[in-house]
């Protein structure tokens, strides 16, 4: 291009951005401003350098931690005091530190700033999740939860997640009953939630309810036949049922990479528990 063609240059910005070669992104942004003094330029120069300090956050975020999470929320505001994201990593960047009051606190903020903002939705509501504190995180997503279709499915599993977790502390207190309701109305809202069906199938057979427990295993492996988490949980099913034979076929269908050491120890007990069946 002409090293001095501005609009070359944002041409340049756009190609690199696509392929998330950021930092190439900016340089090239950065030079279509410098050359035309276009204010789009150096917006799009600003996100450019954000996505490239966004990209090793997930990352930092795994290892759980907290000052380079902070640090690059720090640098992400700094360019824009009212990123979204970088105020929601703020909050993790807390919540990972254990100091929860204060995240809580900062995600109710970015959600004033940034009404039904889906990924502090989310954080906000797996904090309170840990902290089995249920009906707040219910009526936290009841309160910020977007609208919008393409937030349904996220929405839905959250909300599955309470439920769930509601149905962890009956179960704790050996309360079946109660769980087993909670379970099954949690299910439709994750129906490709293969341990959620397996604490079902667990709950039934709980009750001595042996059939609706393998169906609902069967009808998961029917969604999702290559799953491998799907397989395998259905496998840990048959095989508390001494299923031994069905419990071994599950899991052989796993491709050999696939297998967790857990997938495999349960193969060979499976294996040798049919052999001695036999």
């Amino acid at each position: 291009i002409n090293g001095n063609d501005a609009e070359g240059w944002g041409m340049l910005g756009y190609a690199a951005a696509r392929q998330a070669q950021y930092d190439q992104a900016q340089a090239a942004f950065d030079k279509a401003y410098r050359l035309s003094q276009a204010p789009h330029w150096k917006r799009l120069a600003a996100a450019a350098h954000i996505n490239h300090l966004l990209q090793p956050v997930d990352a930092a975020i795994a290892r759980k931690d907290a000052g380079a999470v902070r640090d690059t929320a720090e640098q992400i505001l700094a360019i824009d005091p009212q990123h979204a994201q970088g105020l929601t990593l703020q909050a993790q960047a807390l919540q990972l530190a254990g100091q929860y009051q204060q995240a809580q606190a900062a995600y109710e903020h970015v959600l004033v700033q940034h009404p039904q903002y889906l990924p502090a939705v989310t954080q906000l509501v797996c904090l309170l999740m840990e902290q089995q504190q249920w009906n707040a995180a219910n009526q936290a997503l009841e309160q910020h939860a977007p609208a919008s279709a393409d937030a349904q499915a996220e929405v839905a599993r959250l909300r599955a997640e309470i439920l769930q977790g509601q149905a962890e502390h009956y179960l704790a207190q050996d309360l079946p009953a109660p769980a087993l309701r909670l379970l099954e109305r949690a299910l439709p809202l994750s129906p490709g939630n293969p341990w959620l069906r397996h604490r079902l199938a667990r709950t039934y057979l709980q009750t001595g309810a042996v059939a609706p427990a393998n169906a609902v295993m069967d009808e998961g492996v029917g969604l999702a036949p290559e799953d491998s988490d799907m397989r395998y949980a259905r496998a840990l099913v048959r095989s508390v049922q001494a299923q031994w034979e069905p419990a071994a076929a599950d899991l052989a269908h796993i491709p050999t990479a696939q297998r967790s050491p857990g997938m495999q120890q349960l193969l060979y007990e499976s294996q040798l528990h049919t052999l001695i069946q036999q």
